[in-house]
């Protein structure tokens, strides 16, 4: 599963909306939508905040296991 697989499924399981995940972390919503399409990568100080955000680790989102 990639990242931004992981991302909308976390996303999704939190029942948070692109738009509401991207003001959180700092971004816009299309940005979000890119990083669930797989179109564009979150920096790491990204991805730690989807963590915390989302409430899973930095290591499930990033690994491919």
């Amino acid at each position: 599963m990639s990242i931004g697989e992981k991302i909308r499924e976390k996303r999704e399981t939190a029942k948070c909306s692109q738009s509401e995940l991207a003001k959180k972390i700092g971004v816009t919503q299309p940005t979000v939508c890119h990083y669930e399409r797989d179109l564009r990568t979150p920096g790491i100080q990204t991805i730690k905040k989807i963590a915390k955000i989302l409430d899973t680790s930095v290591d499930y989102l990033v690994n491919d296991k």
